[in-house]
């Protein structure tokens, strides 16, 4: 039958006359390569000249030639049913003298794969297939996979509501798939190797968008759950996060294609904003299913992965997520063990995600059994004398990884979370801590760098949770250096953002609680190098530990002049942020770095007096997903009168700069043994991002910390 299919199929274009293409048109979701949505109606579309009438040859049906008539303004449209999956296909469209002929077409399950940067990551933004998928481009080469199709939408905003988006459907081959979403192929390829029913892959994502961006506007001006969203809280200048900009230009040009669900990977923009994500999410998810007037058609997503550089609680927007569950036909992949460094927001693992995201759609949408598509979720809880015992779905066979980490959390009526103890019990957990007699709440992989250690059989993961409904606050504390007027030693000042509540802290590695010393007066660098503080209102702790790390340098508080000022972005903690004893986290956004945006670090430290120097270091951030470079070189040039300077030799730290997913802290170690009362240090930027870089051509970011003088 397949053999019979395709002769018919190349008699039929053997004898369609290929001119005149200019007056029968399109759209870019209508092409040559596409896959059309199985058993269902395609609804055929585009432009001719007004009043032009069309017959159409779909080669999927039976049916002789179909017409239609192109209105006053030159749009037609008519609806094709369509069949099993199968194919090639074709379609003629004839309009007099013109027709026009898309070709190599497969019915099968289109899927929309939208969010934020990371569905929009590709392997080559990873690096390319040699860096990390070696095994996969082998298996791309060898089985060439031809029955999946590529559709990637161009970035485009919009206020208004728009008909057409572009972009162009494509055969996989590895330079196709290297710039496609790597983790919708990965699902596409999961779902074909297990059903050999022809995937069509429509990526439309753009990275640091918000939810509420691709939620239509009429949504967010109408439903009273989401209307936190109708001021854009989020909006930013560098994304198009305003409500439904995304939703009127790469949502709506594709509601007239019928698709089989969708995949959906992001939120890490709307950790600020968790506590309202659950009802926008959910208010998104019914939007999109009433705009594509398919029923609820199968919507999975994926949990936010562990990442240290959220500056509030990101287990709220996993919790906001886990939530959404409640929803008909949705599923959730949890990726709290694949994150790697989570120091990066963007997970390298890919592969896993698109397995995961598929073991839903193959469960729910083919019934095809597994031992199981979801790692433990949540269900309740009860005490038993000084223990709580947990309860899960997709619970069999629970056991606990020894990842060295602490997930397990446990309090008394305190609110005070201590670390807890845990065994697995067949299919539930019992934790406790010998210190909390009368516990009422666990939390799990609460925190924002939770890797996770319970899983079940199949060893899928379990989702984060919490077993108690306590309001949940983070206060954010920041540590301001100053240098004493008497002693002239660095003294910190602790201050709240709300200014709200009583700062308690410890100079050990002792949880901070709501008895712990309060602060009252500017903190003078302890001996153990350590602050732990955290913010007490009304008697309960903040959900969050606020931790300072400090390094004994002979340049600490030592006048700095900048000859090149930082970013006003990223101007770090002012004028004492390079000499303030802080060291920089992996997080670029924390205080304590500053950032140049194309431009070089030039400083002058004044060390007050002529001193022996042996040697210095300086930290640099790495983190070229986020745009971060190490810098080229590092001069130095010292001098004990601020005359005559005399210069080390430089020190070359990136000389080929390039693309890695990691994010790391360098630190530059520069040997001086001589008198000095100056220092003149010259870091030399890259410029600009390298070729290959998702930002070729544009400034490149330098970060930089602290410099120490030994």
């Amino acid at each position: 039958m397949k053999i019979k299919k395709l002769f018919f199929l190349l008699a039929i274009i053997s004898c369609w006359s290929l001119t005149g293409f200019a007056e029968i048109k399109l759209p870019s979701t209508i092409g040559s390569n596409m896959v059309i949505q199985r058993e269902s109606t395609f609804k055929l579309w585009g432009w001719a000249n007004p009043d032009q009438q069309l017959l159409i040859k779909a080669t999927w049906t039976s049916e002789g030639m179909l017409s239609t008539t192109a209105d006053k303004s030159g749009r037609w449209e008519i609806d094709i049913p369509t069949g099993a999956a199968g194919g090639p296909y074709g379609i003629r469209i004839t309009g007099g003298k013109d027709d026009l002929i898309v070709d190599n077409i497969m019915l099968g399950d289109v899927w929309i794969c939208s969010g934020q940067s990371n569905m929009e990551f590709t392997i080559n933004m990873f690096g390319g297939w040699g860096r990390y998928y070696l095994k996969e481009k082998k298996e791309l080469t060898d089985s060439k996979y031809q029955n999946i199709r590529l559709f990637t939408v161009k970035k485009d905003s919009s206020s208004k509501l728009k008909e057409i988006c572009a972009g162009k459907w494509q055969l996989p081959d590895t330079l196709t798939v290297a710039d496609f979403s790597a983790t919708a192929w990965f699902f596409g390829l999961e779902l074909y190797k297990k059903t050999n029913i022809p995937v069509g892959l429509v990526v439309t994502a753009w990275g640091g968008t918000t939810a509420e961006a691709w939620t239509p506007r009429k949504v967010i001006d109408n439903d009273p759950t989401v209307a936190f969203y109708k001021s854009a809280p989020n909006a930013a200048a560098q994304w198009p996060s305003k409500p439904s900009v995304l939703y009127n230009a790469m949502i709506n040009p594709l509601l007239t294609m019928k698709i089989a669900g969708a995949i959906w990977y992001q939120g890490e923009s709307n950790v600020n904003d968790a506590l309202h994500y659950r009802d926008l999410f959910t208010a998104m998810i019914r939007s999109w299913r009433k705009a594509w007037n398919s029923g609820d058609f199968p919507f999975y997503f994926v949990q936010i992965a562990p990442y240290s550089g959220y500056g509030t609680n990101s287990a709220l927007l996993r919790e906001a997520q886990l939530q959404a569950l409640s929803l008909n036909k949705t599923g959730m992949a949890v990726t709290l063990d694949i994150a790697g460094d989570v120091s990066d927001i963007h997970p390298v693992n890919k592969q896993d995600v698109g397995k995961r995201l598929a073991l839903w759609a193959l469960a729910g949408k083919f019934g095809i059994k597994t031992k199981s598509y979801s790692g433990p979720l949540y269900k309740n809880s009860k005490a038993e004398g000084n223990t709580i015992r947990i309860f899960f779905d997709h619970a069999d066979s629970l056991y606990i990884r020894n990842t060295g980490a602490q997930e397990f959390y446990i309090a008394a009526d305190d609110r005070l979370f201590v670390p807890a103890n845990v065994k697995a019990d067949s299919n539930s957990i019992v934790v406790w801590s010998d210190g909390v007699k009368k516990p009422v709440a666990v939390r799990y992989a609460f925190l924002n760098d939770s890797k996770g250690c319970l899983y079940n059989r199949a060893g899928l993961p379990a989702s984060s949770f919490r077993t108690d409904s306590w309001p949940l606050f983070n206060e954010n504390l920041t540590l301001v250096p100053s240098v004493d007027s008497v002693s002239k030693k660095l003294k910190y000042i602790l201050k709240t953002a709300s200014g709200k509540g009583s700062i308690h802290y410890t100079t050990a590695i002792s949880e901070p609680g709501c008895n712990s010393k309060e602060y009252s007066t500017p903190i003078l660098m302890p001996e153990t190098g350590l602050i732990r503080a955290r913010v007490c209102v009304d008697g309960y702790p903040a959900d969050n530990v606020n931790e300072f790390r400090f390094t004994p340098s002979s340049a600490q508080g030592c006048k700095v002049v900048y000859n090149v000022q930082p970013s006003t972005k990223y101007p770090g903690n002012g004028m004492l942020a390079l000499v303030d004893g802080l060291t920089g986290s992996l997080t670029y956004g924390d205080v304590q770095w500053q950032g140049f945006e194309g431009s070089d670090l030039d400083i002058l430290i004044d060390l007050g007096k002529v001193q022996t120097v042996g040697k210095i270091t300086i930290g640099f951030l790495e983190s070229s997903s986020s745009w971060i470079f190490l810098p080229s070189a590092v001069n130095l040039s010292t001098s004990d009168n601020g005359d005559k300077y005399t210069d080390i030799p430089p020190v070359e730290v990136n000389a080929m700069p390039g693309i890695t997913a990691v994010t790391n802290r360098h630190v530059t170690e520069i040997e001086v043994n001589r008198l000095t009362k100056y220092l003149r240090i010259k870091a030399r930027n890259i410029g600009i991002c390298p070729q290959g870089h998702p930002g070729q051509g544009q400034p490149a970011w330098m970060f930089v910390d602290e410099v120490t003088v030994k």
